[in-house]
């Protein structure tokens, strides 16, 4: 290359040659800033070095199961606006975890925006455009201040006292693994059992609300080999536990009990992995866009806000010839990526027995589950709105954590991930942990505030859109923007 460029510089005059050099000079340096000013994404084995923009995601294709991703997957400027936050954000870079205010906005937006302001309150105008959020804290007025308590606890297990063994008396347990096992109330290595070998953190002090789903999630902080773990307990039962007529004294008794676990059956690391874990109405994890007071404490929630309505989709699942069409969530139901199932999906309104007005409502008055809503409104509106609620003017900390939620909505929005048999609520981490009442308390979200005060009067027709779906990558290699068992997902 050298003498090349030796022979045609002597071929040419002093002026000439310089510039031609010149020219070059130019050419590469213009090559250097448009490559550097061009996000890119690659990713390396498990073994390379990880850099301030690289992310880890879950790639089975390598012997670790883990990838680095160098390179940004989102252009979006919003979000991620203060300075030296201190809380890690779970589940990595995963759609829910990314900003929205560059994505388009669905064309089914203002149809889906009516019917949550609408009809996701039973079309009772003393709450249209209504949405709860609350910790859920023990009743101590009550001769069991849990009873009619509704919470997600969230414990850590370097606050266990024991490892225990569970009983998981309606969905087999993938403690041991996940194979298929004939007899599953018998344990065998590697398979699902209601009865498994393997055992969870466990603190027998540890407790959860009674009136519903009775949820524990507990968190493997401890270091070693299993630090990054979480846990699920779906409707715990304190006490005694019979399963097929058998007791089993010493277990921890639930309806289901897992571990968190890919679609391919490895055991994930819940701070990294970008997939789902099957779980709850949309299909991911009970913890993914779960809020937590910790990330309220750092100043900003970073993820899209999980919430349940009372009116997602069901009904006769859509054909592929449907999806698209206006027979779409009009006739026929889905649920939207990055979903992973369609939860009431071949089930009529009748079977479902949904309460009041919601036991009447057609499917064209339904909304997805998995489906992203997010506020139209600038910063200065939301600082606008906060000052216009007089009830806060004694109660800043309120105030500021109202402000906090109010801006997540904006830069990351909220997504239908279960269904509830009230107004839609945001999904929190619960106050029945001691520990984790103390930060809710002192973040101005104690007992003493009503379910429907912190939002009132933010959502409104001309306030909330509806953005594009993500598109998976299935597990069967089709591409889709409604739900399957995916193997990736991506904005574009």
């Amino acid at each position: 290359m050298a003498n090349s460029f030796q022979k045609i510089i002597s071929k040419l005059g002093t002026r000439q040659a310089v510039i031609v050099v010149t020219l070059m000079v130019i050419g590469l340096a213009t090559i250097i800033i448009s490559q550097a000013a061009t996000p890119t994404t690659s990713i390396q084995s498990e073994s390379g070095n990880r850099s301030a923009n690289a992310t880890l995601i879950s790639d089975p294709s390598t012997s670790g199961g883990q990838a680095v991703r160098f390179g940004k997957t989102s252009t979006a400027t919003c979000g991620k606006t203060v300075a030296n936050y201190t809380y890690q954000v779970p589940f990595g870079n995963a759609v829910w975890n990314q900003p929205i205010c560059t994505l388009p906005t669905y064309s089914k937006s203002t149809d889906f925006v009516n019917r949550l302001l609408k009809w996701g309150t039973g079309d009772d105008p003393a709450h249209f455009g209504a949405l709860g959020a609350t910790p859920g804290f023990p009743d101590p007025t009550q001769l069991d201040p849990l009873a009619n308590l509704f919470t997600r606890e969230v414990y850590l297990a370097s606050k266990a006292t024991v490892q225990a063994q569970v009983a998981s008396v309606a969905y087999p347990s993938n403690l041991d693994g996940a194979g298929y096992n004939p007899q599953e109330v018998f344990p065998s290595p590697g398979l699902l059992s209601q009865h498994p070998d393997a055992t969870i953190p466990w603190n027998p002090a540890w407790k959860t609300g009674k009136g519903g789903d009775n949820e524990i999630f507990i968190l493997d902080d401890r270091p070693g080999a299993t630090q990054g773990r979480i846990y699920t307990i779906w409707i715990y039962e304190a006490g005694a536990c019979f399963s097929d007529a058998i007791f089993w004294p010493g277990r921890v008794c639930g309806a289901s009990v897992q571990v968190g676990r890919d679609h391919y059956g490895k055991i994930i690391d819940y701070r990294t992995h970008e997939g789902y874990v099957s779980e709850r109405g949309v299909g991911l994890s009970y913890y993914a866009t779960l809020t937590t007071p910790e990330e309220v404490e750092a100043g900003e929630i970073r993820h899209a806000l999980g919430f349940s309505i009372a009116n997602s989709s069901y009904g006769p699942i859509c054909t592929n010839a449907q999806l698209g069409t206006t027979a779409e969530s009009n006739t026929c139901g889905t649920a939207l990526a990055p979903a992973t199932k369609f939860e009431w999906g071949g089930v009529s309104l009748q079977q479902l027995g949904r309460p009041g007005a919601f036991g009447t409502q057609s499917i064209d008055k339904t909304i997805p589950e998995g489906t992203r809503f997010g506020l139209t409104m600038s910063y200065a509106e939301i600082d606008a709105w906060v000052s216009s609620r007089t009830d806060w003017a004694n109660n800043p900390r309120r105030a500021q954590t109202a402000r906090i939620f109010a801006r997540a909505l904006k830069d990351y929005g909220m997504i239908v991930v279960d269904t509830n048999g009230a107004i839609p609520g945001i999904q929190m981490v619960g106050g029945v942990n001691p520990d984790n009442a103390t930060k809710w308390n002192d973040l101005g979200m104690g007992p003493e505030f009503q379910y429907e005060d912190l939002f009132k009067g933010l959502l409104k027709a001309n306030t909330v859109r509806v953005v594009e779906p993500p598109t998976l990558t299935c597990a069967d290699g089709t591409t889709s923007k409604n739900y399957c068992k995916w193997t990736s997902a991506r904005y574009p």
